[in-house]
């Protein structure tokens, strides 16, 4: 495979993992769920480490992630109380940098809603 193929499909990869990984950040999210994203990630590092891509590839993949999960979030996380107001790139940046308190948040909504 070529590198610029190669370098396409790393990307996409990425992605797409982060994206699954945004979505399944949730509270209500299934831990079986999150076990196979991490697996999936895993896998990915794994072939592209061992298929000679270097070490240029895995950390493609990686930044890809983590921009495919802050760009979804910005979507995902829109009802959320902590970014009530915020424009999607606002909640972009939120979700990037405070995941753990925006999903906080959101499972405390969880529970008020439910009389819990």
């Amino acid at each position: 495979m070529s590198d610029p193929v190669m370098f396409v499909c790393v990307v996409s990869a990425g992605l797409s993992i982060g994206v699954l990984l945004s979505i399944t950040s949730a509270p209500r999210s299934d831990t079986l769920a999150q076990a196979a994203v991490f697996v999936l990630i895993f896998v990915a590092v794994l072939v592209m480490t061992w298929g000679g891509a270097g070490l240029i590839a895995p950390a493609l993949f990686g930044v890809s992630a983590a921009i495919g999960s802050a760009l979804i979030g910005g979507s995902r996380w829109k009802d959320n109380p902590l970014v009530a107001g915020q424009s999607y790139w606002q909640r972009v940046w939120t979700a990037f940098w405070h995941t753990g308190a925006l999903r906080a948040a959101e499972k405390k909504k969880q529970h008020a809603h439910s009389g819990v």
